[in-house]
């Protein structure tokens, strides 16, 4: 049986990125590798509203929620993450994406700035993707006295 991921607060996130049929080439065989499949494509000027093609990836039973966007650049110290059910998973998912490497397991965050730690593992940032197996929470980090090093 499949985990409902529906409760994300989040709808979707859009990627930019400079091919995209290189990037759906790349992403594809990846995301299929933890469920979440290609499921529309639009083409560049499909509304007044957006010029650019798309390509949606999601889970079939809910909607697309991963978005690439032809025609940009992926920004600086993005991060995303995608969520599995075990251990497994993880390995099957970095097997599929080899050149991706797991997170960093610290990071520097300015004091009072919201950060996404994992509640039982060291926080994962400034990465350009990272995958976890464990819950995560946000909280503001406190703040060190003297400021950051």
């Amino acid at each position: 049986m499949k985990r409902d991921r529906s409760g994300s607060r989040i709808d979707h996130l859009n990627v930019a990125v400079p091919d995209l049929a290189a990037a759906v080439a790349f992403y594809e065989p990846v995301l299929a590798s933890i469920g979440i499949t290609k499921m529309l494509e639009i083409p560049p000027n499909a509304t007044p509203n957006q010029p650019t093609a798309m390509t949606g990836f999601g889970l079939a039973e809910v909607k697309p929620y991963f978005w690439l966007i032809d025609g940009g650049t992926v920004g600086t110290n993005m991060h995303l993450a995608f969520t599995v059910d075990t251990r497994d998973d993880v390995v099957t998912f970095h097997r599929a994406a080899p050149r991706w490497r797991p997170a960093p397991r610290h990071c520097w965050t300015r004091p009072s700035i919201p950060s996404t730690t994992t509640t039982t593992t060291a926080p994962s940032c400034s990465t350009r993707t990272a995958s976890t197996s464990r819950r995560s929470a946000t909280a503001a980090e406190p703040a060190t006295p003297g400021g950051p090093r």
